[in-house]
């Protein structure tokens, strides 16, 4: 479940500071996400310290991988 573990799509808040940030890749007790400032930036944490300093907003209507579909 997205709330309780991040999964790749999700917008989550800050917990202290109004930042929403978009889960990108999950990969071996590491999260890498993009945050909402004017320039994006690529961040990581390890999913403890991540989920004890954000909260579960939403699961994206978009996704990256569709960013590079083609037919």
């Amino acid at each position: 479940m997205s709330a309780e573990k991040p999964e790749v799509g999700d917008v989550w808040g800050h917990k202290s500071i109004n930042e929403k940030v978009y889960i990108v890749n999950r990969d071996s007790g590491t999260i890498d996400f993009m945050n909402n400032d004017p320039v994006p930036t690529l961040e990581w944490e390890s999913e403890c310290e991540f989920v004890l300093q954000y909260k579960y907003l939403f699961k994206s209507k978009a996704s990256i991988k569709d960013l590079f579909e083609v037919e």
